[in-house]
């Protein structure tokens, strides 16, 4: 078989390199990187399947001499499988290979046609906010803005597209459960609402659940904060429960339920949100760590969404490096963020939002760490703009 090796400074000049020499017959049978480029080994397609068809006449032999009819049959499978891999494993080096080339021309066409486009696009990346997000925001920027113009009109869309609503005036029960994977901060922040409500209708109006069971010391932290504030506290255990419970505190003005926490992978969770859903004086809102990235994020709101969520609330931002996977995880879902927490301390560190203030919080974390964006072919890849 006749093979030949071209050298060249990209994949592009190669692929140009190949159908030049060899024409469109030619087939790449192997490619490695050089310090200043890369090597591709080629053939032509009619070389290769003679140099086949020579290599099974001469290895044939009468299989049925040594092997049974089955063992031949699991034979020739496992030896098609592994051409079929090394193919796949080919065909998928070739793709990145171009991949890389088709981002960095994109990137520069970018840069070149539309500079504010592009500047506005690594400002929001800087903000964590993620490549499908940020392609809905600037996608209609007009051509020969300043940059302040540009970030006017850019920060009116992430306005339109940051879903939020107001806490007080949207809660359309005095029942509101928290739902969310353990460690995101359920129990603080019931105590947090808690004590903004004893503060609003006085403590012999409001009543704390804690609904956790599988963990003790949840609902002993939860008795704690009852203590502290002066509110009635009521465990229960089981679905029959928590109706009787919420039966139980009709003459309160808020009751603010301590759900189970669970990992989204948790078995257990669709029939614990189940049963909330029964429950039609309950309003749901799920928990989410403002540290989590933006893939489990998604995991996590597909998980709760059995819940029927009403909206979300946002922990743990003192905690966070940007705001952005969040927003972008919130946004992709329409789901309305409502409140925020940025701290430990019961009631201070809880916040009401709208979009005006998400926004500046996550342009004070980009600030704040400095996130420096990359114009790397590779790293637009990796952050999806390509």
């Amino acid at each position: 078989m006749k093979t030949q090796k071209i050298k060249a400074p990209n994949m592009r000049e190669a692929m140009r390199l190949i159908r030049h020499t060899m024409g469109n017959d030619a087939v790449i049978l192997n490619q490695k990187n050089l310090p200043d480029g890369i090597e591709v080994t080629v053939t032509l397609e009619e070389d290769l399947q003679g140099a086949l068809q020579e290599v099974e006449q001469t290895t044939q032999f009468d299989a049925s001499n040594f092997l049974t009819d089955d063992e031949i049959s699991s034979v020739s499978s496992t030896s098609e499988n592994v051409t079929i891999d090394a193919m796949k494993h080919e065909i998928s080096s070739l793709r990145n290979l171009l991949e890389v080339e088709l981002a960095s021309l994109t990137w520069g066409r970018t840069k070149k046609s539309h500079p504010m486009k592009a500047l506005m696009m690594k400002r929001l990346t800087a903000m964590g906010f993620q490549a499908d997000f940020i392609d809905r925001i600037v996608m209609k920027l007009p051509q020969d803005l300043t940059e302040e113009k540009a970030w006017q009109y850019t920060y009116q869309e992430l306005q339109a597209f940051i879903p939020v609503e107001d806490f007080d005036a949207t809660v359309p029960t005095r029942a509101i459960a928290l739902v969310g994977p353990t460690g995101v901060g359920k129990t603080t922040t019931i105590a947090k609402l808690a004590a903004r409500y004893v503060l609003k209708y006085g403590a012999d109006k409001v009543a704390l659940i804690g609904t956790d069971a599988f963990r003790i010391c949840a609902t002993e932290q939860l008795q704690s904060y009852a203590n502290i504030l002066g509110v009635a506290m009521y465990r229960v255990d089981s679905d029959k429960d928590l109706t009787k419970a919420l039966e139980q505190t009709k003459d309160k003005k808020i009751v603010l339920v301590d759900t189970y926490g669970a990992s989204q992978r948790d078995i257990r969770l669709i029939q614990s949100l189940q049963n909330l859903r029964h429950h039609c004086e309950l309003t749901n809102y799920l928990l989410i760590s403002a540290t989590t990235d933006y893939r489990v994020t998604q995991q996590i709101i597909r998980a709760f969404a059995p819940a029927d969520l009403h909206g979300c609330m946002i922990s743990k931002v003192d905690e966070a490096t940007a705001l952005g996977p969040t927003l972008s995880a919130v946004s992709e879902a329409k789901l309305p963020v409502c409140l925020l927490t940025n701290g430990q301390n019961v009631p201070d560190d809880l916040e009401l939002v709208d979009s005006a203030s998400i926004i500046k919080h996550a342009e004070r974390l980009a600030n704040k760490y400095n996130y420096k964006t990359s114009s790397s072919p590779l790293t637009l890849m990796q952050q999806g703009f390509l």
